[in-house]
Order: C-alpha cells, then sequence, then structure tokens
C-alpha cells in the first residue's frame, strides 16, 4: 500500500501489536511532510533515482537484496507524487539511466543472485518491463546518451564498458577498461567519462573509441564532475599509502573536455570529493571529510566545502549535523542550490557561499538524491530503520530490539523537497 505524507510536520507514533502469546509490539515515529515536502512509502529499499522529465516520471530502484523485500522498480508522476506502478524485476537491480528522447529506463543488476548480470529496458510512460539484455558480469553503472541512443554499461568484473543501441538493445562494442567503477556523458562534447582504478578513460559517445586516458598511478580517484559551462571535466585524486590509507593533500586537476589536456591542477587541503561547479561564481563544491579516521581505508564525509575554483581556497565550511553522517550530495546548476544527505537529515546549502538555507530533520537514513533541473525539486531515495526497541507483552517491559527474535524489515521511502520554492 502506497500512501503520500501531506500533514504537517508533527510526529505521529505508530504502534503495531501481534495478538499472539509471547508477541511483541513495536512503536516508532514517523514525520509526515510540510507543505513544500513530500514522502512515498515503498515496499523495498531505493537504491538509485532517475527522472523522465519530459514525460514528468521520476523512476525508483527497489533493491531488497539480502532483507526479505521485493526488488523492481517503481514509476512515480512528478506532478502528483503517486506511484503508478511497481514492476518486479528480481535479481538486485543497482543502477539506472534514462532516454528521456526514447522514454527507456536502463537497470543494471550486478548478478548478486540467478537473475543478474543483465541490463533490464523498461518503459518510463508505464514501467512495463520492455527487454532483458544479457551483458557480461557485474553491470554496476550505466549512462545514457541521448542524442545518440547509445547506453554504455561498466562491467567492473570484466574489466570492460558494453555500448548498446538504445533502440534496440543491441551490443556494439567491447571496450577495455581496468575496472570501470562510474560514468559520466557530457552530450554538448559526445564524451564519455569512464571512472576506473587507476585514473579517467575518454570515450567517443558515438563510436565507443576510446579518445584518451588520464592516468593517476598510486592514488585514489573520485568521479569527475563534467562542467559544461566551460567545456572542462574536473578530476580529483588524492594520494594513498601501500595498504591504500589516503594520504595528503587532495588535487583538482581541470581537463579540457575534447582533448584531455590538464589545464591547471588545484590542491585542496581536505579529504575531497567534488560534485559540482558553478562556473559563474567561480566555484567548486565538494563532500569532504575534516576528520578522517586514523588508518582507515575509507572516511565517510562528514562536511560540504565551497572552494574557489582557480585558486582552491576555502570560501565556507557547512557541517550539516556532527551525527549526520554526510551520505551524498546533488547540485541545481540553475539555481545554484546543493542537496546534502545524512543519516536522519537533509542540508540545503547555497552554492555561490556555502550558507545554509534550510535544515528538514526526517525519520530515515536519507542516501541518494537526485534533482530536476526543470524544476529544483529533490528526490531522495531513503531508508527508515525498524524500531530499536521493542515491548515484551511476555515479561511486560520495554526491551532492546533484538532480530533474533522478531525481524522487522526497513522501510524505503523517497523524501520530495522542492527547492525552487527557497529564497
Amino acid at each position: 500500500m502506497y500512501r503520500i505524507s501531506r500533514r504537517a510536520l508533527v510526529p505521529i507514533s505508530l504502534a503495531f501489536a501481534l495478538t499472539a502469546l509471547g508477541a511483541m509490539m513495536w512503536v516508532g515515529t514517523h514525520h509526515p511532510a510540510t507543505s513544500d515536502v513530500r514522502t512515498v512509502t515503498l515496499g523495498g529499499v531505493p537504491q538509485a533515482i532517475a527522472l523522465d522529465a519530459t514525460i514528468r516520471h521520476a523512476i525508483v530502484l527497489d533493491n531488497g537484496c539480502g532483507m526479505g523485500l521485493p526488488s523492481g522498480v517503481s514509476v512515480i508522476d512528478m506532478r502528483t507524487h503517486a506511484v503508478l506502478r511497481t514492476t518486479r524485476l528480481g535479481g538486485c537491480p543497482w543502477a539506472v539511466a534514462v532516454d528521456t528522447r526514447g522514454h527507456r529506463a536502463f537497470i543494471g543488476d550486478p548478478g548478486l543472485n540467478a537473475a543478474g548480470h543483465v541490463v533490464d529496458v523498461i518503459d518510463t510512460r508505464s514501467g512495463a518491463l520492455l527487454q532483458r539484455i544479457n551483458v557480461g558480469v557485474a553491470p554496476t553503472a550505466i549512462a545514457v546518451d541521448g542524442r545518440t541512443a547509445r547506453v554504455f554499461v561498466a562491467l567492473s568484473s570484466a574489466n570492460s564498458v558494453v555500448v548498446l543501441d538504445g533502440r534496440t538493445g543491441t551490443v556494439l562494442h567491447r571496450v577495455h577498461a581496468s575496472t570501470p567503477r562510474t560514468l559520466a556523458i557530457d552530450e554538448r562534447t559526445a564524451c564519455v567519462y569512464v571512472m576506473t582504478a587507476h585514473g579517467v578513460t575518454t570515450l567517443d559517445g558515438g563510436s565507443g573509441s576510446v579518445l584518451h586516458s588520464f592516468v593517476t598511478g598510486a592514488a585514489r580517484v573520485y568521479d569527475p564532475v563534467i562542467d559544461a559551462g566551460t567545456g572542462t571535466v574536473l578530476v580529483t585524486t588524492q594520494p594513498v599509502d601501500r595498504r591504500g590509507v589516503p594520504m595528503g593533500v587532495a588535487t583538482v586537476h581541470v581537463l579540457a573536455a575534447r582533448s584531455g589536456r590538464t589545464l591547471r591542477a588545484l590542491s585542496i587541503p581536505l579529504d575531497t570529493m567534488p560534485i559540482a561547479t558553478d562556473a559563474r561564481a567561480g566555484r567548486l563544491v565538494a563532500l569532504t571529510t575534516q576528520h578522517p579516521t586514523p588508518s582507515a581505508m575509507y572516511s565517510a564525509p562528514d562536511s560540504i566545502g565551497v572552494f574557489d575554483l582557480r585558486s582552491g581556497r576555502v570560501v565556507h565550511m557547512t557541517l550539516p549535523s556532527p551525527d549526520a553522517n554526510v551520505f551524498a550530495a546533488a547540485a541545481d546548476g540553475t539555481r545554484g542550490r546543493v542537496v546534502v544527505t545524512g543519516r536522519r537529515i537533509l542540508t540545503i546549502i547555497d552554492a555561490r557561499n556555502g550558507g545554509t538555507l534550510r535544515t528538514l530533520r526526517t525519520d530515515s537514513n536519507n542516501e541518494t538524491v537526485t534533482i530536476d533541473p526543470a524544476t529544483g525539486t529533490a528526490y531522495v531515495s531513503g531508508v527508515r530503520p525498524p524500531p530499536t526497541t521493542v515491548y515484551d507483552s511476555r515479561w511486560f517491559h520495554w526491551v532492546p530490539w533484538r532480530p533474533a527474535y522478531h525481524d522487522v524489515p526497513p522501510t524505503g521511502v523517497v523524501t520530495i523537497i522542492d527547492t525552487g520554492s527557497l529564497r
């Protein structure tokens, strides 16, 4: 049953009781939405969100693998926020990209069970499953070039990128890439950027041929950021020691998008993961780690920084919350806003000066975020965790939640925020 919250932000206690002898009752708290915030409850756990803005549909992956929850894809009407259809796919859907011209969503399943190692093609208008394409081992990232109808699929375990014809599903090319992780497409320059274990490889969006490679050596490489306004791409690296632990400052390499020539390099004195640029204001927005865990292979970001794009100088640093555990962020380049997700918190900041525009407390752990550039509406995937205490009717007292005795699965939610209404 899907329900959209529309009431004021007032906590409502929800109780669930099992009447059998020795059953347990749990009590949780749900926070309905304000007029510019909506929540949609899903049957699975939202893994990723992509938008078909031309028909105002949001495509949400439900990944319930390992939790006893269904896996599939849900189509949400971006006007009414109603769930139009949910299609069960099986497997463990992991990545999604949308061709807005052909109204198709391409969903990668990395093969965590028998239904995996495929790309599922969904009609974004109806939610119907159109095709299932066998592509190879572990399709963990997908990108679509809408102008050429080419679909690029990263196969991390097969050290390759598969190029598909988005209209027919035919495999056109296989390009070697060392452990490809993420993909990004710049349709203006017809370039596809593949983040690999050793740098970034640039492919021609039409032919799939390799244009050039940016090799970093013994360094951690973060996802490339495309600055369409200046025709550049930003690649951030950070040196690591023999154990793979990051060390020293991060370096942001500004490359010419088509030629791959290095235009300049910025030294950022923090563990930095760029997410967006504002070319007009000359700003770089990045997730940062100000307090890394000593000797850790990876320290979760704990803040978001705004840097000068030419000098690397820190313009502003925002700490959403001491216990927020920043998960991800996305930028609305048109309005100069960034939505930052975290544990039970969402923060909206001004990308130009780093000022906090709004902070939202939620009852879910908010993870990925996608922004509709036409309206500034943000779609945030999250998980509402199970209760931490239960009432044991056999002993008539509150006890800590014990999964071995009473397995309460988490609840998937999508939080929809109208950032366009902020001033």
